[in-house]
């Protein structure tokens, strides 16, 4: 493998352990404090905010729907 193959393989898994943290402690938070609504938008942040780092549309997929559940749940 090439040094940019290996140093792009490491940003992806820096980046997943990171989004695992970010959703952990969104789920803490639900836990501590009431957010009620407001985790299925974070959750759909965190993934989009993935998407964006790793340049991946994969990502965007579970943001969308989790961002129009969440955006549905609050309107109604």
């Amino acid at each position: 493998m090439t040094t940019e193959t290996m140093m792009h393989e490491r940003r992806n898994r820096v980046t997943v352990g990171l989004a695992l943290i970010g959703l952990g402690l969104v789920f803490l938070l639900g836990y501590v404090i009431n957010t009620g609504l407001l985790v299925l938008p974070l959750m759909a942040l965190i993934f989009a905010l993935v998407g964006i780092r790793t340049r991946e549309a994969g990502w965007f997929i579970p943001a969308g729907i989790l961002g129009g559940v969440g955006l549905g749940a609050s309107l109604g």
